[in-house]
């Protein structure tokens, strides 16, 4: 650790041969930007997450107040030797979404911090394996210079030459995006989950057009109607909020100004719009239409189209009559002993997404110690994660251990959120948590290292892989982190390899 602190980031340095060019001058600039606005921003929470420790710490088991603090510490000094900020972020987001959410979440519901939890040490030692893993193979990657030398695109007559398919690679990933709910068949499933990332790259070449200039961007907001329209109809908010953290770091890249009251009111609304979508969405799921053939698409427009909707946008905080609905599902769900994450009780809203331990907790909380490690069903994960092998979405892990240990009926399908540290740990015990979360981060910055040095702009990289901290965060589980360092990263470089070439070939003729 020691050395890892003397470093001064975990990229590669950037060399463009003599005088960059301007446009790339200006993207450093503004990547330079972005850092320091991270920085006051973690540098804030960091604040924050050392006074929740020490408020809460005479209130929690010694042990538990421990093992938070230790992740507190190993963030600080990431914070410390990670120069460039969203590096850091993907490297420390065990640290915000498992220890520092907890915490928070439990003081602004006033409850104590264990409260709910089966085994709050054991879930928190996962958390702290998983960072503990992160830290290292980001130090592993960056030491042993693990990239690739090549910069095909490091040139303003390569990025002149992609803006011109701007267009283009952006409806390839919309259509993608939404090709599963057309076409149910796993192969094609699969194919369109590894050419979805086009669409941010593109998004990001529209935004480098118009020099982050968002209301002149008529593709960028026809982009955004396709996403809500395709989110309804998979009854799924993954999109919305992938759409939503990519405007986020757009804006945070972009912006001239990040506060100001403009800003705020669409911020709000934008929560509301969201949390009302997010209503909808859980209320039909408490209905069990999953897994029944049936389609989710009418009822939750029916849903989001109520009047409630209006009301949820105004007032996000407030009690709506869909939420109160979807309350006393889970009520009466939890007294029957149906299988739930009980941290939250009757807390239904999306914010909860964000709160990572106690969803661990709620299957590694009783599982136990694991005495073998479970082949085949990594093998059926890594053959899932293969280019045009579709994933089984009426078997995912996380359903089968849940059947496996007893705590739903066999054939309940619900795609619970159980973390993926948790399903490696239910596959082979600690060890092999340890090692496969090490190797799934190595995987996840050496990504980054190359197309850092593919691209030569950091506004681009932030951009992409903006959309992986939806895996690492509010989807989390091991397929929807190995599927794009497996599919969507190598076939969106391949893309763009052959973009360029297709490119300059016309521009030849």
């Amino acid at each position: 650790m020691s050395n890892l602190l003397q470093m001064s980031a975990l990229t590669p340095s950037i060399s463009l041969g003599g005088r960059a060019p301007r446009n790339f001058e200006r993207d450093a600039s503004l990547a330079a930007r972005f850092d320091r606005r991270l920085s006051k921003f973690f540098a804030l929470l960091l604040c924050g997450y050392a006074i929740l420790l020490v408020v809460y710490a005479p209130l929690a088991e010694l042990t538990f107040t421990i093992i938070h603090a230790f992740m507190f510490l190993i963030t600080v000094c990431l914070f410390v030797a990670i120069k460039d900020r969203f590096l850091f972020f993907l490297v420390s987001n065990t640290a915000w979404f498992w220890s520092f959410s907890t915490y928070l979440y439990a003081a602004t519901h006033l409850k104590p911090i264990e409260d709910g939890l089966f085994s709050p040490i054991h879930a928190s030692s996962l958390g702290l394996l998983l960072l503990i893993a992160s830290a290292l193979a980001a130090g592993f990657v960056h030491f042993f210079r693990i990239g690739s030398p090549a910069a095909f695109l490091r040139s303003e007559a390569a990025m002149r030459v992609l803006s011109r398919f701007r267009g283009l690679i952006v409806a390839v990933g919309l259509v993608s995006l939404s090709v599963t709910a057309i076409f149910p068949n796993p192969t094609v499933s699969s194919v369109a989950g590894a050419i979805s990332f086009m669409t941010w790259l593109g998004l990001a070449l529209e935004l480098r057009a118009v020099r982050g200039r968002f209301t002149e961007s008529g593709l960028l907001w026809i982009s955004f109607g396709f996403a809500a329209v395709v989110a309804l109809a998979l009854n799924g908010r993954s999109v919305l909020f992938s759409f939503g953290l990519f405007l986020i770091f757009a804006y945070l890249i972009f912006a001239p100004r990040v506060w100001n009251a403009g800003i705020l009111i669409v911020a709000y609304v934008a929560f509301g719009a969201f949390t009302a979508f997010s209503d909808a969405q859980i209320n039909v799921r408490s209905t069990g239409i999953l897994g029944t053939g049936r389609s989710a698409l009418w009822p939750t427009v029916e849903k989001f189209a109520s009047i409630d909707t209006l009301q949820t946008i105004l007032f996000p905080f407030g009690e709506s009559a869909i939420r109160q609905e979807t309350t006393d599902r889970l009520r009466l769900s939890l007294l029957e002993g149906s299988f739930g994450t009980r941290y939250f009780g009757l807390d239904s809203g999306f914010i909860t997404r964000l709160v990572n331990l106690p969803y661990a907790d709620s299957v590694c909380g009783l599982s136990g110690a694991i005495d073998r490690i479970r082949w085949d069903r990594l093998a059926d994960i890594l053959v899932n994660a293969m280019p045009y092998v579709g994933i089984e979405k009426t078997e995912g892990y996380a359903d089968i251990i849940t059947w496996d240990m007893g705590l739903r009926d066999v054939g309940n399908i619900g795609f619970p959120m159980i973390t993926s540290v948790c399903e490696l740990y239910t596959m082979g015990g600690w060890t092999f948590a340890f090692v496969a979360s090490f190797f799934f981060m190595a995987l996840i910055v050496f990504w980054y290292r190359v197309f850092l040095d593919a691209l030569g702009s950091r506004v681009f990289l932030i951009l992409i892989f903006s959309q992986f901290a939806i895996s690492l965060t509010f989807t989390t589980a091991i397929i929807t982190m190995l599927v794009p360092v497996v599919r969507g990263f190598p076939t969106t470089l391949l893309a763009l390899f052959l973009l360029k070439g297709v490119g300059f070939a016309m521009k030849a003729r």
